[in-house]
């Protein structure tokens, strides 16, 4: 998986910014969605609106200055449950695909402590059979969590905790790490599962 990792990372990100945006229309049949986007209802429904981003860079303001040891109570496996992944079938008349094959999938990001710092690992999940994977080691900046990749340097992921539930936010270098449909982006996961002290 490392090699594999690395070869799209060496590739940088211009071929998945080259790719087609030919219009998509989900499993469910409503909205058109774009190969660079997630493949599954979850993009349309938890994607971030602006008054979430600000939301998340009001808090970062108002705690700015007050670096502080990470609270216990982010530690743990965050999951989401994708219910409908699929593979795109054949084209229709009308320009749209078939889906096909769809298969059901559990997105998972663990953040643990180690010694001085925290381990993220992520694996997330989306249709065609494409995914995203993260190992990294990072530490606690005031009110995040900051994980730069261990065999993409260059690729920070930032986790944000909000009621029991993390929020990612990738720097474009992390695309590398991510098969042509997927993105470390916007990912909202709940906690499954707390780190016992």
């Amino acid at each position: 998986m490392a090699t594999r990792q690395q070869s799209r990372c060496h590739r940088g990100v211009a071929a998945a910014q080259s790719m087609p945006h030919v219009l998509l229309r989900g499993p469910d049949g409503r909205g058109t969605i774009t190969p660079s986007d997630r493949h599954s209802r979850r993009t349309r429904l938890l994607h971030p609106q602006p008054i979430l981003l600000a939301l998340l860079l009001s808090v970062s303001c108002a705690h700015a200055g007050r670096p502080s040891d990470p609270p216990k109570h982010i530690f743990g496996t965050y999951t989401f449950k994708q219910n409908r992944l699929c593979e795109v079938g054949s084209v229709r008349p009308n320009g749209s695909f078939d889906w096909i094959n769809c298969y059901s999938a559990t997105d998972t990001i663990e953040v643990f402590e180690a010694e001085s710092e925290i381990d993220v690992n992520a694996q997330l999940h989306f249709s065609n059979g494409h995914a995203c994977t993260f190992e990294g080691k990072g530490g606690w900046d005031r009110d995040r969590v900051v994980a730069s990749s261990t065999s993409e340097p260059h690729c920070l992921l930032t986790l944000f905790f909000f009621g029991g539930a993390v929020h990612t936010v990738a720097t474009e270098q992390c695309q590398c790490l991510c098969d042509s449909r997927g993105s470390l982006n916007h990912a909202i996961l709940n906690l499954r599962s707390s780190v016992r002290q």
